[in-house]
């Protein structure tokens, strides 16, 4: 919703921006409320569709209806590529992509099967490769686009992970300098009490990350508890954990207790979430956020997760 505020043509965010770092880049102006805007979640609504089918339709129909504002004489029956074609063509202009949790149905299981998935990546690299009215695609979620299926679909992404990217990496969460601001904002909660709850994470220079979300509630409420929000994925996780496979059960004791686990992980090592070894199993705990890894030592990283 950041970006989408920032970009998006048909607001004036300036008064926003203008108090921000970004207002001292050399471009900020010429992009600042310049664009269209295509923002989707695909988690939106996930609790009211039974089939895939009505899944799609819902983001396929809301898209045709959003571009018929604009150009009234689309046909709604064409694929929806040729639709924004057809306004890229009226307008003069493309459009930019901001899809958050991508990879929704492919953790959303009781509506979804494999094929509908398949069909679902589909209609991504449809809308999206190759698209001359595609200024650029952010997308956010879990799992790898480009290597879910060993097919090529949607291999046009750049993928960024906390765990191993040395670009973007103090963007995954809150440094260090910038929960020291933010604290200093506000006498209630401490920095250490901050750092106890909510850091531990790294990135791969091993600067400290602390979980965004956690720290603005703790400083809006002022009081750190547990603010986590669980995932479907941990249930299954917590099944594997249970039947104690590779002896994963008497590790995590281990960490409970304050060690750490000496251990290789693969970067996407668990990229389809699968469950079958300890290393996959560890694997998607760090990707989900529940562990953190660095320089080949697993940790749980903070009380919030050492409670939840």
């Amino acid at each position: 919703s950041m970006l989408a505020s920032y970009y998006t043509n048909n607001l004036d965010t300036k008064d926003v921006f203008d108090k921000l770092n970004v207002s001292k880049c050399d471009s900020y102006e010429e992009h600042l409320n310049k664009h269209n805007v295509i923002y989707l979640s695909f988690n939106t609504g996930s609790n009211g569709f039974s089939s895939y089918k009505e899944y799609k339709n819902y983001f396929v129909n809301g898209l045709i209806n959003d571009i018929k504002n604009i150009c009234p004489e689309i046909n709604e029956k064409d694929p929806i590529s040729d639709i924004f074609k057809a306004a890229y063509h009226k307008l003069g202009q493309g459009f930019i992509f901001i899809i958050d949790e991508w990879d929704f149905i492919f953790n959303k299981n009781s509506f979804c099967n494999d094929k509908d998935k398949e069909n679902f990546l589909a209609l991504l690299e449809n809308l999206l490769k190759d698209q001359p009215y595609v200024e650029f695609a952010y997308m956010t979620g879990i799992l790898p686009i480009a290597k879910y299926f060993s097919t090529s679909f949607c291999n046009m992404f750049d993928e960024y992970s906390m765990v191993t990217d040395d670009k973007y990496g103090n963007y995954f969460g809150f440094t260090q300098s910038e929960v020291e601001q933010l604290c200093a904002k506000q006498d209630v909660v401490t920095l250490e009490e901050l750092e106890e709850w909510y850091n531990g994470y790294y990135t791969v220079f091993g600067n400290k990350v602390y979980n965004p979300r956690s720290v603005c509630f703790a400083l809006d409420r002022g009081m750190c508890r547990n603010y986590w929000t669980n995932t479907g994925k941990m249930d299954e996780i917590i099944e594997c954990v249970q039947k104690n496979v590779d002896s994963v059960k008497e590790d995590i004791v281990r960490m409970i207790n304050g060690e750490e686990i000496r251990i290789t992980l693969g970067e996407f090592s668990s990229e389809k979430m699968e469950f079958n070894t300890k290393e996959q199993i560890f694997s998607a705990m760090v990707i989900l956020g529940f562990l953190s890894y660095h320089k080949k030592y697993l940790r749980i990283p903070n009380t919030e997760l050492r409670i939840s």
